[in-house]
Protein backbone atom coordinates (compact mmCIF):
# COMPACT_ATOMS: atom_id res chain seq x y z
CA UNK A 1 0.00 0.00 0.00
CA UNK A 2 1.34 3.40 -0.98
CA UNK A 3 1.34 6.17 1.61
CA UNK A 4 0.53 9.66 0.27
CA UNK A 5 3.52 11.99 0.33
CA UNK A 6 1.88 14.51 2.70
CA UNK A 7 0.91 11.72 5.14
CA UNK A 8 4.43 10.34 5.00
CA UNK A 9 5.90 13.75 5.85
CA UNK A 10 3.46 14.05 8.76
CA UNK A 11 4.45 10.62 10.10
CA UNK A 12 8.16 11.45 9.81
CA UNK A 13 7.72 14.79 11.56
CA UNK A 14 5.66 13.13 14.30
CA UNK A 15 8.43 10.60 14.87
CA UNK A 16 11.05 13.35 15.00
CA UNK A 17 8.98 15.26 17.57
CA UNK A 18 8.55 12.10 19.64
CA UNK A 19 12.29 11.39 19.47
CA UNK A 20 13.09 14.92 20.59
CA UNK A 21 10.61 14.65 23.44
CA UNK A 22 12.07 11.34 24.54
CA UNK A 23 15.56 12.84 24.42
CA UNK A 24 14.42 15.81 26.50
CA UNK A 25 12.79 13.58 29.08
CA UNK A 26 15.93 11.47 29.41
CA UNK A 27 18.04 14.60 29.78
CA UNK A 28 15.65 15.93 32.42
CA UNK A 29 15.76 12.62 34.31
CA UNK A 30 19.58 12.66 34.29
CA UNK A 31 19.52 16.24 35.54
CA UNK A 32 17.21 15.38 38.44
CA UNK A 33 19.29 12.35 39.44
CA UNK A 34 22.49 14.41 39.40
CA UNK A 35 20.80 17.04 41.54
CA UNK A 36 19.59 14.50 44.08
CA UNK A 37 23.15 13.30 44.55
CA UNK A 38 24.60 16.81 44.72
CA UNK A 39 22.04 18.07 47.23
CA UNK A 40 21.89 14.80 49.22
CA UNK A 41 18.12 14.47 49.07
CA UNK A 42 16.84 11.10 50.42
CA UNK A 43 13.56 11.12 48.48
CA UNK A 44 12.10 13.19 45.67
CA UNK A 45 9.10 13.23 43.35
CA UNK A 46 8.78 15.31 40.16
CA UNK A 47 6.05 15.85 37.60
CA UNK A 48 5.91 17.96 34.44
CA UNK A 49 2.68 18.86 32.65
CA UNK A 50 2.86 20.11 29.07
CA UNK A 51 0.02 20.85 26.64
CA UNK A 52 -2.55 19.21 28.86
CA UNK A 53 -0.63 15.99 29.46
CA UNK A 54 1.61 14.70 32.23
CA UNK A 55 4.77 14.19 30.18
CA UNK A 56 7.05 13.38 33.11
CA UNK A 57 6.27 11.80 36.47
CA UNK A 58 9.07 10.12 38.40
CA UNK A 59 9.90 9.26 42.00
CA UNK A 60 13.36 8.78 43.45
CA UNK A 61 14.98 7.49 46.61
CA UNK A 62 13.54 6.65 49.99
CA UNK A 63 10.86 7.83 52.37
CA UNK A 64 13.18 7.35 55.35
CA UNK A 65 16.94 7.07 55.11
CA UNK A 66 17.06 4.68 58.09
CA UNK A 67 14.31 2.28 57.05
CA UNK A 68 15.05 2.41 53.34
CA UNK A 69 11.36 2.42 52.39
CA UNK A 70 11.07 3.49 48.76
CA UNK A 71 9.13 6.49 47.50
CA UNK A 72 6.36 5.58 45.07
CA UNK A 73 3.84 7.60 43.08
CA UNK A 74 1.33 7.46 45.95
CA UNK A 75 3.78 8.52 48.67
CA UNK A 76 2.62 11.69 50.40
CA UNK A 77 4.92 14.65 51.01
CA UNK A 78 4.12 17.86 52.88
CA UNK A 79 3.43 20.51 50.22
CA UNK A 80 3.96 23.36 52.71
CA UNK A 81 3.09 26.83 51.48
CA UNK A 82 2.08 25.65 48.02
CA UNK A 83 -1.13 25.08 50.01
CA UNK A 84 -1.75 28.83 49.74
CA UNK A 85 -2.74 28.63 46.08
CA UNK A 86 -5.42 26.06 46.94
CA UNK A 87 -6.73 28.28 49.75
CA UNK A 88 -6.84 31.28 47.41
CA UNK A 89 -8.69 29.16 44.87
CA UNK A 90 -11.30 28.25 47.50
CA UNK A 91 -11.79 31.94 48.26
CA UNK A 92 -12.15 32.54 44.50
CA UNK A 93 -14.89 29.90 44.33
CA UNK A 94 -16.85 31.82 46.98
CA UNK A 95 -16.25 35.07 45.09
CA UNK A 96 -17.50 33.44 41.90
CA UNK A 97 -20.65 32.34 43.75
CA UNK A 98 -21.09 35.96 44.96
CA UNK A 99 -20.90 34.90 48.58
CA UNK A 100 -18.08 37.36 49.15
CA UNK A 101 -15.70 39.66 47.29
CA UNK A 102 -11.91 39.97 47.34
CA UNK A 103 -12.48 43.55 48.53
CA UNK A 104 -14.85 42.65 51.34
CA UNK A 105 -13.73 43.78 54.77
CA UNK A 106 -12.50 40.88 56.90
CA UNK A 107 -14.58 42.04 59.88
CA UNK A 108 -17.75 41.85 57.75
CA UNK A 109 -17.37 38.06 57.75
CA UNK A 110 -15.32 37.69 60.94
CA UNK A 111 -16.65 40.31 63.39
CA UNK A 112 -14.35 39.28 66.24
CA UNK A 113 -11.15 39.66 64.24
CA UNK A 114 -8.81 42.31 65.61
CA UNK A 115 -5.33 43.69 64.95
CA UNK A 116 -3.36 46.16 67.08
CA UNK A 117 -4.19 49.10 64.81
CA UNK A 118 -7.96 49.90 64.83
CA UNK A 119 -7.71 51.45 61.37
CA UNK A 120 -6.18 48.30 59.88
CA UNK A 121 -8.73 46.15 61.69
CA UNK A 122 -11.50 48.21 60.13
CA UNK A 123 -10.04 48.44 56.61
CA UNK A 124 -8.35 45.04 56.14
CA UNK A 125 -9.78 43.28 53.09
CA UNK A 126 -9.82 39.61 52.18
CA UNK A 127 -7.33 40.27 49.37
CA UNK A 128 -4.90 41.67 51.97
CA UNK A 129 -4.95 38.30 53.75
CA UNK A 130 -3.94 36.55 50.52
CA UNK A 131 -1.22 39.00 49.47
CA UNK A 132 0.77 39.61 52.71
CA UNK A 133 -0.03 43.34 52.91
CA UNK A 134 -1.51 43.65 56.39
CA UNK A 135 1.46 45.55 57.81
CA UNK A 136 2.53 42.66 60.03
CA UNK A 137 5.87 41.00 60.65
CA UNK A 138 6.29 37.26 59.98
CA UNK A 139 5.42 35.94 63.50
CA UNK A 140 6.04 32.28 62.59
CA UNK A 141 7.64 31.71 65.99
CA UNK A 142 4.14 31.98 67.44
CA UNK A 143 2.95 28.72 65.92
CA UNK A 144 6.36 27.01 65.83
CA UNK A 145 7.07 27.54 69.54
CA UNK A 146 3.59 27.12 71.03
CA UNK A 147 0.67 24.71 71.00
CA UNK A 148 -1.92 27.39 70.24
CA UNK A 149 -4.86 26.36 68.11
CA UNK A 150 -5.58 28.26 64.91
CA UNK A 151 -8.27 30.26 66.72
CA UNK A 152 -5.87 31.16 69.54
CA UNK A 153 -3.19 32.23 67.07
CA UNK A 154 -5.61 34.53 65.29
CA UNK A 155 -6.77 36.00 68.61
CA UNK A 156 -3.14 36.76 69.58
CA UNK A 157 -2.62 38.87 66.45
CA UNK A 158 -4.27 41.84 68.14
CA UNK A 159 -1.00 42.15 70.08
CA UNK A 160 1.25 41.96 67.00
CA UNK A 161 3.20 45.16 66.46
CA UNK A 162 2.85 46.72 63.00
CA UNK A 163 6.06 46.20 61.01
CA UNK A 164 5.27 48.64 58.19
CA UNK A 165 2.47 50.94 57.08
CA UNK A 166 -0.65 49.13 55.93
CA UNK A 167 -0.33 48.03 52.25
CA UNK A 168 2.93 49.94 51.80
CA UNK A 169 5.22 46.89 51.69
CA UNK A 170 5.33 43.09 51.60
CA UNK A 171 6.24 40.74 54.45
CA UNK A 172 5.34 37.07 54.16
CA UNK A 173 2.73 36.27 56.83
CA UNK A 174 1.38 32.74 57.35
CA UNK A 175 -1.14 33.51 60.08
CA UNK A 176 -3.15 35.77 57.77
CA UNK A 177 -3.76 32.73 55.57
CA UNK A 178 -5.11 30.96 58.64
CA UNK A 179 -7.55 33.88 58.85
CA UNK A 180 -8.46 33.24 55.20
CA UNK A 181 -9.19 29.63 56.17
CA UNK A 182 -11.54 30.89 58.88
CA UNK A 183 -13.26 33.15 56.33
CA UNK A 184 -13.92 30.07 54.16
CA UNK A 185 -15.45 28.38 57.20
CA UNK A 186 -17.66 31.29 58.15
CA UNK A 187 -18.91 31.96 54.62
CA UNK A 188 -19.35 28.37 53.42
CA UNK A 189 -20.44 26.88 56.74
CA UNK A 190 -17.75 24.20 56.45
CA UNK A 191 -14.18 24.05 57.84
CA UNK A 192 -11.73 25.05 55.14
CA UNK A 193 -10.37 21.52 54.85
CA UNK A 194 -13.83 20.04 54.25
CA UNK A 195 -14.63 22.74 51.69
CA UNK A 196 -11.32 22.06 49.92
CA UNK A 197 -11.95 18.32 49.95
CA UNK A 198 -15.35 18.78 48.32
CA UNK A 199 -14.38 21.47 45.82
CA UNK A 200 -10.82 20.47 44.83
CA UNK A 201 -9.69 17.03 46.01
CA UNK A 202 -12.86 15.11 45.14
CA UNK A 203 -13.54 16.68 41.70
CA UNK A 204 -9.90 16.15 40.69
CA UNK A 205 -9.90 12.59 42.08
CA UNK A 206 -6.99 13.42 44.39
CA UNK A 207 -7.19 10.26 46.49
CA UNK A 208 -3.75 10.59 48.05
CA UNK A 209 -4.12 14.08 49.49
CA UNK A 210 -4.77 15.03 53.12
CA UNK A 211 -5.55 18.60 54.18
CA UNK A 212 -3.93 18.40 57.64
CA UNK A 213 -1.26 16.34 59.37
CA UNK A 214 -3.76 15.39 62.06
CA UNK A 215 -5.84 13.63 59.40
CA UNK A 216 -2.97 11.29 58.50
CA UNK A 217 -3.77 9.01 61.45
CA UNK A 218 -7.42 8.85 60.42
CA UNK A 219 -6.73 7.79 56.84
CA UNK A 220 -6.16 4.36 55.35
CA UNK A 221 -3.37 5.86 53.23
CA UNK A 222 -1.58 7.34 56.23
CA UNK A 223 1.34 4.89 56.31
CA UNK A 224 2.69 5.90 52.89
CA UNK A 225 4.36 9.21 53.67
CA UNK A 226 7.90 10.51 53.87
CA UNK A 227 9.94 11.37 56.95
CA UNK A 228 11.63 14.80 57.09
CA UNK A 229 15.45 14.91 57.04
CA UNK A 230 17.99 17.47 58.18
CA UNK A 231 21.69 17.73 57.34
CA UNK A 232 23.89 18.17 60.41
CA UNK A 233 27.53 17.58 61.24
CA UNK A 234 26.67 13.90 61.38
CA UNK A 235 25.24 13.90 57.87
CA UNK A 236 21.65 13.59 56.68
CA UNK A 237 19.37 12.33 59.47
CA UNK A 238 15.62 11.87 60.03
CA UNK A 239 13.99 14.44 62.31
CA UNK A 240 10.60 14.93 63.94
CA UNK A 241 7.67 16.35 62.02
CA UNK A 242 7.06 20.06 62.09
CA UNK A 243 3.26 20.16 62.25
CA UNK A 244 1.66 23.16 60.54
CA UNK A 245 -1.98 22.42 61.33
CA UNK A 246 -2.20 25.57 63.48
CA UNK A 247 -1.84 27.62 60.29
CA UNK A 248 -3.54 24.92 58.21
CA UNK A 249 -4.82 26.99 55.28
CA UNK A 250 -1.32 28.44 54.93
CA UNK A 251 0.62 25.21 54.62
CA UNK A 252 -0.65 21.94 56.11
CA UNK A 253 -1.58 19.82 53.06
CA UNK A 254 0.09 16.45 52.35
CA UNK A 255 -0.13 15.03 48.84
CA UNK A 256 1.38 12.67 46.29
CA UNK A 257 3.11 13.64 43.07
CA UNK A 258 0.32 12.09 41.04
CA UNK A 259 -2.29 14.24 42.76
CA UNK A 260 -0.24 17.43 42.47
CA UNK A 261 0.19 16.74 38.75
CA UNK A 262 -3.61 16.75 38.53
CA UNK A 263 -3.73 20.09 40.36
CA UNK A 264 -1.01 21.52 38.08
CA UNK A 265 -2.85 20.36 34.94
CA UNK A 266 -6.08 21.87 36.31
CA UNK A 267 -4.39 25.26 36.78
CA UNK A 268 -2.93 25.20 33.26
CA UNK A 269 -6.36 24.35 31.84
CA UNK A 270 -8.10 27.38 33.39
CA UNK A 271 -9.85 25.29 36.06
CA UNK A 272 -11.56 22.92 33.64
CA UNK A 273 -12.51 19.32 34.36
CA UNK A 274 -13.47 17.34 31.27
CA UNK A 275 -14.37 20.55 29.47
CA UNK A 276 -16.50 21.93 32.29
CA UNK A 277 -15.29 25.16 33.84
CA UNK A 278 -15.15 25.11 37.66
CA UNK A 279 -14.45 28.83 37.99
CA UNK A 280 -15.37 31.74 35.73
CA UNK A 281 -12.66 32.95 33.36
CA UNK A 282 -12.63 36.41 34.94
CA UNK A 283 -12.16 35.18 38.52
CA UNK A 284 -9.63 32.53 37.49
CA UNK A 285 -7.48 35.13 35.74
CA UNK A 286 -7.75 37.40 38.79
CA UNK A 287 -5.87 34.79 40.85
CA UNK A 288 -2.75 35.37 38.75
CA UNK A 289 -2.88 39.16 38.44
CA UNK A 290 -0.04 40.89 40.36
CA UNK A 291 -1.41 42.32 43.61
CA UNK A 292 1.72 43.37 45.51
CA UNK A 293 5.14 44.55 44.40
CA UNK A 294 8.03 42.76 46.10
CA UNK A 295 11.43 44.41 46.34
CA UNK A 296 14.38 42.37 45.04
CA UNK A 297 15.78 42.19 48.58
CA UNK A 298 12.66 40.34 49.77
CA UNK A 299 12.42 38.00 46.81
CA UNK A 300 14.08 34.61 46.40
CA UNK A 301 17.89 34.54 46.12
CA UNK A 302 17.48 32.91 42.70
CA UNK A 303 16.56 36.38 41.37
CA UNK A 304 20.33 37.01 41.34
CA UNK A 305 20.49 34.38 38.59
CA UNK A 306 17.25 35.03 36.69
CA UNK A 307 17.62 38.85 36.82
CA UNK A 308 13.90 39.66 36.55
CA UNK A 309 12.66 43.12 35.59
CA UNK A 310 9.78 42.78 38.04
CA UNK A 311 8.86 40.69 41.07
CA UNK A 312 5.30 40.56 42.40
CA UNK A 313 2.83 38.45 44.38
CA UNK A 314 -0.65 37.38 43.22
CA UNK A 315 -3.18 35.39 45.20
CA UNK A 316 -0.90 32.70 46.61
CA UNK A 317 1.68 33.05 43.82
CA UNK A 318 5.14 34.59 43.62
CA UNK A 319 5.67 36.07 40.16
CA UNK A 320 8.50 37.29 37.97
CA UNK A 321 9.50 37.52 34.35
CA UNK A 322 11.84 34.94 32.85
CA UNK A 323 12.96 34.70 29.23
CA UNK A 324 10.09 36.95 28.16
CA UNK A 325 7.49 34.91 30.04
CA UNK A 326 5.46 35.38 33.20
CA UNK A 327 6.29 32.83 35.89
CA UNK A 328 3.80 31.99 38.62
CA UNK A 329 5.39 29.84 41.31
CA UNK A 330 5.49 29.09 45.02
CA UNK A 331 7.67 27.09 47.33
CA UNK A 332 6.64 25.05 50.35
CA UNK A 333 9.01 24.62 53.29
CA UNK A 334 8.62 22.83 56.59
CA UNK A 335 11.62 21.60 58.51
CA UNK A 336 13.05 18.69 56.55
CA UNK A 337 10.42 18.87 53.78
CA UNK A 338 10.26 20.92 50.57
CA UNK A 339 8.04 21.55 47.57
CA UNK A 340 7.74 23.91 44.61
CA UNK A 341 5.22 24.51 41.84
CA UNK A 342 5.99 26.58 38.74
CA UNK A 343 3.69 27.59 35.88
CA UNK A 344 4.27 29.10 32.44
CA UNK A 345 0.68 29.57 31.34
CA UNK A 346 1.47 30.80 27.84
CA UNK A 347 3.53 27.65 27.20
CA UNK A 348 0.96 25.40 28.90
CA UNK A 349 3.82 24.14 31.06
CA UNK A 350 3.86 23.31 34.74
CA UNK A 351 6.29 21.56 37.07
CA UNK A 352 5.86 20.26 40.60
CA UNK A 353 8.66 19.02 42.89
CA UNK A 354 8.45 17.58 46.40
CA UNK A 355 11.24 16.23 48.61
CA UNK A 356 12.22 15.24 52.15
CA UNK A 357 15.42 17.20 52.79
CA UNK A 358 15.58 20.52 54.62
CA UNK A 359 15.66 23.50 52.23
CA UNK A 360 16.98 21.46 49.32
CA UNK A 361 17.04 24.25 46.76
CA UNK A 362 17.41 21.64 44.07
CA UNK A 363 13.69 22.38 43.71
CA UNK A 364 14.46 25.73 42.04
CA UNK A 365 17.03 24.11 39.76
CA UNK A 366 14.50 21.50 38.60
CA UNK A 367 11.83 24.12 37.97
CA UNK A 368 14.06 26.33 35.81
CA UNK A 369 15.51 23.31 34.02
CA UNK A 370 11.96 22.24 33.11
CA UNK A 371 11.18 25.75 31.88
CA UNK A 372 14.30 25.76 29.69
CA UNK A 373 13.99 22.24 28.37
CA UNK A 374 10.28 22.25 27.57
CA UNK A 375 9.66 25.92 26.72
CA UNK A 376 12.41 28.55 26.59
CA UNK A 377 15.29 26.67 24.98
CA UNK A 378 17.77 27.83 27.63
CA UNK A 379 20.77 25.65 28.41
CA UNK A 380 22.06 26.86 31.77
CA UNK A 381 23.33 24.30 34.26
CA UNK A 382 20.88 25.19 37.01
CA UNK A 383 22.21 22.61 39.43
CA UNK A 384 25.65 24.16 39.37
CA UNK A 385 24.41 27.76 39.35
CA UNK A 386 21.93 27.41 42.23
CA UNK A 387 24.20 25.24 44.33
CA UNK A 388 26.98 27.81 43.95
CA UNK A 389 24.55 30.60 44.87
CA UNK A 390 23.42 28.89 48.07
CA UNK A 391 26.96 27.91 48.98
CA UNK A 392 27.84 31.61 48.82
CA UNK A 393 24.88 32.43 51.06
CA UNK A 394 25.97 29.69 53.48
CA UNK A 395 29.55 30.98 53.49
CA UNK A 396 28.39 34.54 54.17
CA UNK A 397 26.26 33.35 57.09
CA UNK A 398 29.15 31.26 58.43
CA UNK A 399 31.49 34.26 58.29
CA UNK A 400 28.93 36.37 60.13
CA UNK A 401 28.56 33.69 62.79
CA UNK A 402 32.34 33.33 63.20
CA UNK A 403 32.64 37.09 63.58
CA UNK A 404 30.05 37.01 66.36
CA UNK A 405 31.86 34.13 68.03
CA UNK A 406 35.17 35.99 67.79
CA UNK A 407 33.64 38.81 69.83
CA UNK A 408 32.44 36.35 72.42
CA UNK A 409 34.55 35.87 75.50
CA UNK A 410 34.81 32.29 76.72
CA UNK A 411 35.45 33.72 80.18
CA UNK A 412 32.13 35.55 80.27
CA UNK A 413 29.89 34.35 83.06
CA UNK A 414 26.21 34.97 83.81
CA UNK A 415 25.55 38.20 85.66
CA UNK A 416 23.39 36.34 88.17
CA UNK A 417 23.20 32.84 89.61
CA UNK A 418 21.27 30.67 87.13
CA UNK A 419 18.47 30.07 89.61
CA UNK A 420 17.69 33.80 89.55
CA UNK A 421 16.65 33.54 85.90
CA UNK A 422 14.16 30.75 86.50
CA UNK A 423 10.42 31.29 86.63
CA UNK A 424 7.48 32.00 84.40
CA UNK A 425 7.59 34.88 81.94
CA UNK A 426 4.50 36.26 80.22
CA UNK A 427 3.81 38.22 77.04
CA UNK A 428 0.39 39.31 75.71
CA UNK A 429 1.35 38.07 72.25
CA UNK A 430 3.13 34.87 73.21
CA UNK A 431 1.49 33.87 76.44
CA UNK A 432 3.74 32.18 78.97
CA UNK A 433 7.15 30.57 78.77
CA UNK A 434 9.02 28.91 81.61
CA UNK A 435 12.74 29.14 82.34
CA UNK A 436 13.83 26.00 84.14
CA UNK A 437 17.05 24.91 85.85
CA UNK A 438 17.82 21.24 85.39
CA UNK A 439 21.14 19.53 86.15
CA UNK A 440 22.99 22.83 86.14
CA UNK A 441 21.59 24.08 82.80
CA UNK A 442 18.86 26.52 81.91
CA UNK A 443 16.00 25.48 79.64
CA UNK A 444 13.30 27.45 77.86
CA UNK A 445 9.93 25.70 77.71
CA UNK A 446 7.34 27.49 75.60
CA UNK A 447 4.84 24.62 75.36
CA UNK A 448 4.57 20.99 76.49
CA UNK A 449 6.19 19.93 73.22
CA UNK A 450 8.92 22.59 72.85
CA UNK A 451 11.79 22.65 75.35
CA UNK A 452 15.16 24.14 74.41
CA UNK A 453 18.44 24.20 76.27
CA UNK A 454 19.97 27.65 76.82
CA UNK A 455 23.68 28.17 76.50
CA UNK A 456 25.24 31.25 78.10
CA UNK A 457 26.52 33.84 75.65
CA UNK A 458 27.43 36.91 77.70
CA UNK A 459 26.19 38.58 80.88
CA UNK A 460 22.39 38.23 80.80
CA UNK A 461 22.16 36.88 77.24
CA UNK A 462 21.72 33.21 76.39
CA UNK A 463 21.28 31.35 73.11
CA UNK A 464 19.03 28.42 72.32
CA UNK A 465 20.77 25.09 71.72
CA UNK A 466 18.48 22.88 69.67
CA UNK A 467 18.39 19.12 69.85
CA UNK A 468 17.62 16.59 67.13
CA UNK A 469 13.89 17.27 67.50
CA UNK A 470 14.17 20.98 66.74
CA UNK A 471 17.36 21.57 64.70
CA UNK A 472 15.85 24.70 63.14
CA UNK A 473 15.52 26.41 66.56
CA UNK A 474 19.22 26.94 67.16
CA UNK A 475 21.12 30.11 68.05
CA UNK A 476 18.20 32.40 68.95
CA UNK A 477 19.09 34.99 71.59
CA UNK A 478 17.21 35.43 74.84
CA UNK A 479 18.23 38.41 76.96
CA UNK A 480 17.17 38.96 80.55
CA UNK A 481 16.84 42.44 82.08
CA UNK A 482 16.90 43.57 85.70
CA UNK A 483 14.77 46.07 87.59
CA UNK A 484 15.98 48.99 89.73
CA UNK A 485 16.72 46.59 92.57
CA UNK A 486 18.96 44.44 90.40
CA UNK A 487 16.51 41.53 90.24
CA UNK A 488 15.73 39.71 86.98
CA UNK A 489 12.40 41.21 85.96
CA UNK A 490 11.83 40.56 82.26
CA UNK A 491 13.23 38.99 79.11
CA UNK A 492 13.37 39.69 75.38
CA UNK A 493 13.02 36.82 72.93
CA UNK A 494 12.48 37.09 69.17
CA UNK A 495 11.87 40.82 69.59
CA UNK A 496 9.06 40.43 72.13
CA UNK A 497 9.14 41.46 75.77
CA UNK A 498 8.20 39.03 78.50
CA UNK A 499 7.52 40.14 82.06
CA UNK A 500 8.56 37.81 84.85
CA UNK A 501 5.54 36.57 86.75
CA UNK A 502 6.10 37.06 90.48
CA UNK A 503 4.31 34.69 92.83
CA UNK A 504 1.94 36.44 95.23
CA UNK A 505 3.88 35.42 98.33
CA UNK A 506 7.09 36.92 96.97
CA UNK A 507 5.65 40.30 96.08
Amino acid sequence: MKIPFISLVFILLSNITFAQTTSELKEFDRFVKAGIEAWEVPGLAVSVVKDGKVVFSEVYGVRNIETGEKVNTETMFAIGSTTKALTAYCIALLVDEEKLSFTDKVIDHYPGFQLADPYVTRELQIRDLLTHRAGLANADYLWVMTDFTSEELIARMKYAKPAYSFRSDFIYQNIMYAVAGEIIHRVSGKPWWEFMQERIFDPLNMKHTIAKTSLLDKSEISSNHVTPHYKSENGVEPIDFMVADQIGAAGSIWSSIGDMAKWTKFLLDSANIEGKRQLSKEIFEELFKPQAIISKSKFYPTAKLTNPDWTTYGYGWFQHDYMGRMVNFHTGSLSGLIAIIGLLHEDKLGVYVMGNANHAELRHAIMYKAFDLFATGGNRDWNEAIQKLYEQIHDENSKKKKKEEANHSEDATPAHPLVNYTGRYSSPMWGAMDILLENGDLYLQSSPSVKLKLGHWYYDTFKTISDSRFPWLNDFELTFNTDARGKVANAVFWGYHFKKVVEEENK
